[in-house]
């Protein structure tokens, strides 16, 4: 006879999505929702697990249908925003993202991602606030200080950003995005050496980096290598690189 409790599926679903087992994460966690339709947190599980398998759409079924049944449930908006920032609707991420603050105001990953959607909308200002912000209440945060030198090169501000790369290196040695940010920053500013430096870096953490593929092509080309530049690009494309 199965005894389990819509408890126990949700736990097995929690631990079947920590290792990727996404399609059997759901089946569990569909499991606790029909021995209790009102588990909020098994309806936000779903909704990663979804997420994870890119059915953003279901998934963002489930993030809604839990903040239904518990309308102050951060973690809920948080990654809802976080659906409609990867699906491109960068407004109601940031909506969002800026109530999972509300909820939370120490809550530095949704300043961090709500920085990524301002970002996105070419909001810099606040999009900087929003990283100083995260950083502030998490200064060990790699990816904040990346995202921030992310701005800071759009923003012509190219000494800034290689000042919060490397931050963003010091934290994570293994961040090949900052890494291939950094060599950018360093493209745009015509230090090809060391930007091949970086690009090689970021695809020896991340051998399937496709923008690391591309940028290191046109640092080649750059350089006046061309049958590199176009090898490079040949990978970049068998990788999926759409640019």
């Amino acid at each position: 006879m199965n005894n389990l409790t819509a408890e126990d599926y949700y736990n097995r679903g929690v631990v079947c999505g920590e290792s990727e087992q996404y399609e059997r994460a759901i089946e569990e966690f569909d499991k606790a929702i029909e021995l209790n339709p009102d588990f909020f947190r098994a309806h936000k599980g779903r909704g990663l697990a979804y997420k994870n398998l890119g059915q953003f759409d279901k998934a963002i079924q489930d993030f809604t249908k839990a903040i239904e049944l518990n309308p102050d449930y951060d973690e809920a908006y948080f990654n809802r925003g976080n659906v409609y920032n990867n699906s491109g609707q960068f407004e109601q991420a940031i909506s969002d993202f800026s109530k999972a603050i509300e909820l939370d105001p120490e809550y530095h990953d949704a300043y961090n991602n709500r920085g990524n959607a301002y970002a996105q909308t070419n909001q810099f200002e606040a999009a900087l606030q929003d990283y100083d912000k995260a950083i502030e209440l998490f200064p060990n945060y790699s990816e904040a200080y990346n995202n921030r030198g992310n701005v800071y090169d759009e923003l012509g501000e190219f000494d800034t950003a290689i000042q919060n790369f490397n931050k963003a290196i010091e934290l994570n040695p293994e961040n090949f995005d900052a890494y291939n940010n950094r060599g950018v920053t360093y493209l745009k500013t015509e230090q090809f050496e060391l930007a091949l430096q970086d690009f090689n870096t970021s695809l020896k953490i991340n051998p399937n980096y496709a923008r690391a593929y591309n940028n290191r092509s046109l640092c080649y080309n750059k350089m006046g290598n061309k049958p590199m530049a176009v090898f490079d690009f040949a990978k970049a494309k068998v990788r999926g690189w759409e640019g």
